[in-house]
């Protein structure tokens, strides 16, 4: 645990399912995401990060306002762009969380997309944090 977050860092693949448990409460970060856009160019991952960060915030009150006026269409655009923007941060867990929502938009799932959209601003916020700590330490061991 660093700065107050909890989280994981997965060191293998990451495994998509459609399957979501909000009781998922912890954080988890994909490694090797975040290792790739290191290595690529200094500075990648902190200003994707950033940039991360700047449109999380849109793309949450999208969701909100999409599921406000049963939007399907809308919240499962929102929900993708939201789960891609997080998958390619390295932020594993949030990327489900948002690709839940998308799935459960796409069967008109309104009433049991409710309560991942209830949730998914705090997630978020607890993910960034996560995530910042490699922006902070980028050489640090992430467990520690």
């Amino acid at each position: 645990m660093k700065l107050g977050i909890d989280f994981v860092v997965l060191d293998g693949p990451v495994a998509w399912s459609d399957d979501y448990e909000l009781e998922s409460t912890m954080v988890e970060l994909d490694g090797f995401m975040i290792a790739d856009l290191r290595a690529y160019r200094e500075g990648l991952f902190a200003s994707m990060l950033a940039l991360f960060e700047d449109q999380a915030p849109m793309r949450i009150d999208a969701i909100r306002a999409a599921l406000e006026v049963s939007d399907f269409d809308n919240l499962r655009h929102q929900a993708h762009e939201l789960a891609g923007g997080a998958a390619y941060v390295g932020a594993a867990s949030l990327a489900c969380h948002a690709r839940a929502i998308e799935t459960l938009a796409k069967g008109h799932r309104l009433q049991d997309a409710a309560p991942l959209v209830a949730a998914i601003e705090q997630h978020v916020q607890r993910t960034m944090g996560a995530l910042r700590t490699f922006a902070i330490d980028p050489e640090g061991d992430p467990a520690s």
